[in-house]
């Protein structure tokens, strides 16, 4: 993993289980919060239960 690569960042933390902005996993790729994003009560829960669900 390159130390400079953001996303090479990200995805290692996903893979260890530290990524608080991950979502969920598919087949092709992650779904991820930007790291600015701010999400209401309703989407939260709705996050939480897509988590669930892996």
């Amino acid at each position: 993993m390159s130390e400079s690569c953001f996303i090479c960042k990200r995805i290692h933390q996903i893979k260890e289980g530290i990524n608080p902005y991950f979502v969920k996993e598919l087949e092709t790729g992650y779904i991820v919060l930007g790291d600015g994003f701010m999400i209401g009560i309703y989407g939260m829960e709705r996050l939480i239960a897509l988590r669930r669900m892996n």
